[in-house]
Order: C-alpha cells, then sequence, then structure tokens
C-alpha cells in the first residue's frame, strides 16, 4: 500500500516532446512514476521583469527541481529513491526501487549531469535555429509581452555557465564529432543489450541519467536529432523501452 502523503513537484516547464526543459526534472519524474506515486507537477515560470529579475532567475536555477513528500523537500534523486522506498510497503514497488540504484549508476550521474547534459545544452540554447524553434514549444507563462526579453535574460544565464566547459568552448565541427562519438558509444554498449547495465531486465538510474539527455536531443526541434535517428537504431530501441517501462500509467 503506498502511502498517502502528498507528493508535489516543482519543475521547469515541459517542452516539445521531453517532460520538463530541465532534464534534472525528468529524472525525478520518471522515479516517482516507477514508484507508482501519484505527482502533482507545478511548472516554474520565468520571474517578471524587475530589479529581483536576476536573482529570483538564479534562485529557481539553483533550486529547481525539488520534490515535496509531504513537509519534508528533496533536490537529489538519490534523497528521493530512498524516501520512496521508505514510504511504501508493497514488494513489487520495492523491488523495482531497488533495482534503480547500482554502483554503475554513481559514475554515470556524473558522466551524465558533468558532460552528456552539455550537449544537450549546446544543441538547444547555443545553436540558434534549434533555440528559435525550441522556444516555441515551451509554456513560459503569464505576461507574454515580456516573454522574449525575460527569455533572452535566461539564455544568456545558461549560456555563461555553458561557457565554463570544455563543450561550451567547441565550435559546430568540433560538437559534432563530440555528439557523435558519445552516440557511438552508446549505440555499441546498447547494440548487444537492452539497457545499460549488463544482464538487466528492467531501467536503472544508470538509465535515466543518459535518458534525460536523450529525450531532449531526440525531439523535432533539434536538429541534431535527424542524424541520430538514421545512425543509432539501438539507442532508438533503449529509449523507447525506458520510455514505456518509466512514464506515468
Amino acid at each position: 500500500m503506498m502511502s498517502t502523503e502528498n507528493a508535489i513537484l516543482y519543475q521547469w516547464p515541459p517542452g516539445l516532446g521531453v517532460d520538463s526543459i530541465f532534464p534534472r526534472c525528468v529524472v525525478f519524474q520518471r522515479i516517482c512514476n516507477v514508484a507508482q506515486r501519484e505527482l502533482k507537477i507545478v511548472n516554474m515560470k520565468l520571474p517578471l521583469l524587475g530589479d529581483a529579475f536576476e536573482k529570483e532567475l538564479r534562485e529557481r536555477l539553483a533550486g529547481v527541481p525539488v520534490l515535496l513528500l509531504g513537509d519534508k523537500r528533496f533536490n537529489t534523486s538519490h534523497e528521493i529513491l530512498q524516501a520512496l522506498l521508505d514510504s511504501t510497503s508493497s514488494k513489487s514497488i520495492k523491488g523495482k526501487l531497488t533495482r534503480l540504484a547500482s554502483p554503475l549508476s554513481f559514475v554515470t550521474q556524473q558522466w551524465a549531469n558533468e558532460c552528456f547534459i552539455n550537449s544537450l545544452v549546446y544543441a538547444r540554447w547555443l545553436d540558434d535555429e534549434n533555440f528559435g524553434r525550441f522556444q516555441h514549444g515551451v509554456k513560459w507563462g503569464e505576461d507574454p509581452d515580456t516573454i522574449p526579453e525575460r527569455l533572452a535574460l535566461l539564455r544568456q544565464e545558461i549560456l555563461r555557465y555553458l561557457k565554463r566547459t570544455p563543450t561550451g568552448n567547441m565550435n559546430a565541427e568540433q560538437f559534432a564529432t563530440q555528439l557523435k562519438g558519445q552516440f557511438w558509444a552508446l549505440e555499441n554498449m546498447l547494440s548487444s543489450q537492452p539497457f545499460l547495465e549488463p544482464m538487466v531486465q528492467f531501467p536503472s538510474m544508470t538509465d535515466f541519467y543518459v535518458f534525460m539527455t536523450v529525450q531532449g536531443l531526440l525531439t523535432p526541434d533539434i536538429s541534431q536529432s535527424t542524424w541520430i535517428r538514421e545512425n543509432c537504431p539501438a539507442v532508438l530501441a533503449w529509449f523507447q523501452k525506458v520510455d514505456e517501462l518509466s512514464r506515468a500509467s
């Protein structure tokens, strides 16, 4: 029997084909889906223009996503996984949640959050044509007349972050080489096994950390999605399996 505690996820809004435009929100949602928790999703809006805009924007970028379970706040996937394990008495759900975690997922989390995710940030926010398409698929909130100005400031903040990473300093050719290398590696791994960890029959956190970025890179507003779909059939098959097994019921 599941806990009756309210579960509320504060996240950045969804976009075309993605649970949220902030990949970590995708992981939080998928963990809750596996736990079969009814989830109330509150989509954060861009702050209104004014003297406090920059401060509020940075606070939201740093503080969201956050999951509330009853009166407790959680902002890491490890904390959420443990809290959901502690709040259910269902043996079936406990089994699924227990299988999510593994030593490999700890290593993958670092790669996914410090390298692979930057490929999505580059493709979505730095590439002008991709960004032009991407921005129209997101519900940014109230005061639509000032959305372009507020969105430009958000983009500026995100690109400032990206510039501090190796990916942010690549030219288009270097980025294309990196992205293809990343997907060839995934394709090679997934060509002989259904999930990223060997000899498992259900997605793990390892899969979710990679899924959060692949979901964004496969959307039609990202031009690189065409190359991925044409050259990475094993990645596509894996993506569909993970999506099917971890989407909300």
